[in-house]
């Protein structure tokens, strides 16, 4: 009870100073934040990216593994190679930080050993991509 009265009280703090409450689950939204410049590859577990690492110049993904790459030329391209064996469907969130969730874009299936490249006509903060998932039954852009 007494636990339950200190976590009314955080979350009243939280409203008054933000204007929101986060859960847990919402302060660290699942997937990988990818800021312009940046490259990193990857391995996909539970449908999230796991074993994430910054790739060196001129390095792809090995079998299983796929890579994105975020870079701002005249708008923002985002670069995925995916080594799976599988077509697969993501979401993509525009996002200025980490912790939030941002704003839904659309994207297409990736497919197997090809590159998939999505553009955007402004320079935009980041990506979050997650929700990596098998495309069985849809195939192309949502």
């Amino acid at each position: 009870m007494r636990l339950a009265f200190i976590l009314s009280v955080v979350a009243a703090i939280l409203v008054a100073f933000t204007g929101t409450v986060l859960s847990a689950k919402d302060s660290v939204p699942e997937g990988l934040f990818v800021k312009p410049g940046e490259t990193f590859i990857f391995r996909l577990e539970n449908g999230q990216p796991v074993d994430v690492h910054p790739a060196t110049e001129g390095q792809g993904p090995e079998e299983g593994e796929l890579s994105v790459t975020l870079s701002v030329e005249g708008g923002t391209k985002m670069t995925l190679r995916n080594q799976t064996g599988e077509n697969l469907n993501y979401r993509a969130y525009i996002t200025s930080k980490p912790t939030s969730k941002g704003k839904r874009t659309s994207v297409c299936t990736l497919f197997p050993g090809a590159m998939g490249i999505e553009f955007w006509p402004d320079a935009l903060p980041g990506i979050r991509i997650t929700d990596f998932e098998p495309a069985s039954g849809f195939v192309g852009c949502r």
